[in-house]
């Protein structure tokens, strides 16, 4: 079946794409466009979040994409994109916004320093800045009370996004790892699409599209309410030929496919090391840890580096427990019928 209209219809993935933020992750700056390996389950996920507007909640394995693809979905649409991680100290109201309670009271203290207005003591959380930045910018004061306060008014430590859109796209980051009672907070807000802020005299309204996406690792069942009203996509774990092809895939997006050997023999090693840390009930490698591997092998030995070589990288980048993990490293002729 072909939908007439989708919200969120990405574009085929280059063939190549070497880009540090992409590849490896560490930083969260938007420089550059992010690879990810879409299916069309997950391309028919998103469509369905914005087209209901509802949270699209996600489940899967460590290094599934979870996360990626949130960043993914910002940069085809052209939205701007916020990201929280939730722990466990996490509380509903943190991701709407926090009153410094603390500095209010220290300003307080001070003889010669005068109180600055309720609304300076707010701080804006991912929510609010989803649902109106340029409110979140000014705490919920108004502009002549902003002005008014001049050098006095405390400045936000959030990076003003790039993109000039209203429209958002949200990742909530491990949302198991919160309180029971903190996924249920948030069905109000985003039913009605705003919310009251103690201290300043209206409330903050969604004034765009926000693409709220959730992950979770499964650590902390979910409220059967706040299932109701998310998009479910679980990201299924693969594994054999099948996992080999799709890491060959992905490292050939990154890195280019004029190396597949080497991206192949390092994915078998990877299922390998897999398999045996489940069948130990140790700690499974990521993609991630994959394309580290990679990226470190090329890096340090060339895209040649025979298997003694890149071994020794795994051990380190990718399989990182204490027990020796050793696995038969392909012969030639095994290498030779790979490059063919």
């Amino acid at each position: 079946m072909e939908f007439t209209r989708k919200h969120f219809d990405p574009p085929p993935a280059p063939a190549k794409h070497r880009s540090p933020v992409a590849i490896t992750s560490r930083s969260t700056a938007d420089d550059g466009a992010p690879v990810y390996l879409h299916s069309e389950r997950i391309v028919l996920a998103v469509n369905v979040a914005i087209a209901a507007k509802r949270p699209l909640l996600i489940s899967g394995p460590p290094g599934s994409g979870k996360s990626t693809l949130a960043r993914y979905v910002a940069w085809v649409k052209q939205w701007r994109y916020l990201k929280q991680v939730v722990t466990s100290r996490t509380a509903a109201e943190d991701l709407l916004y926090r009153v410094d309670a603390l500095q209010r009271l220290n300003d307080a203290q001070l003889k010669d320093r005068t109180l600055l207005p309720d609304f300076a003591y707010i701080d804006p959380g991912v929510l609010w800045w989803a649902f109106d930045r340029e409110s979140a910018a000014r705490r919920g004061g108004s502009v002549a009370d902003v002005a008014a306060l001049g050098e006095r008014f405390p400045k936000t430590s959030r990076q003003v996004e790039n993109v000039d859109t209203d429209d958002v796209v949200v990742l909530l980051d491990e949302i198991d790892k919160a309180e029971p009672d903190v996924p249920n907070d948030l069905l109000e807000p985003l039913d009605r699409g705003s919310f009251a802020v103690r201290g300043i005299a209206s409330e903050v309204t969604r004034r765009g599209e926000v693409l709220l996406i959730i992950t979770t690792n499964g650590e902390r069942e979910l409220p059967p309410a706040f299932y109701r009203r998310c998009v479910v996509l679980s990201l299924e774990e693969i594994s054999g030929d099948e996992k080999i092809a799709q890491l060959t895939r992905i490292a050939a997006l990154h890195f280019g496919s004029t190396h597949v050997a080497l991206h192949n023999e390092i994915a078998a090693w990877f299922v390998s090391a897999a398999d045996h840390a489940r069948r130990n009930a140790r700690r499974e490698p990521s993609t991630a840890e994959y394309l580290d591997t990679v990226w470190a092998c090329a890096e340090l030995a060339g895209t040649g580096a025979p298997a003694a070589v890149w071994k020794q990288v795994a051990e380190l980048a990718l399989w990182k427990h204490d027990e020796r993990f050793d696995v038969a490293l392909p012969t030639d002729a095994d290498r030779n019928m790979t490059r063919a």
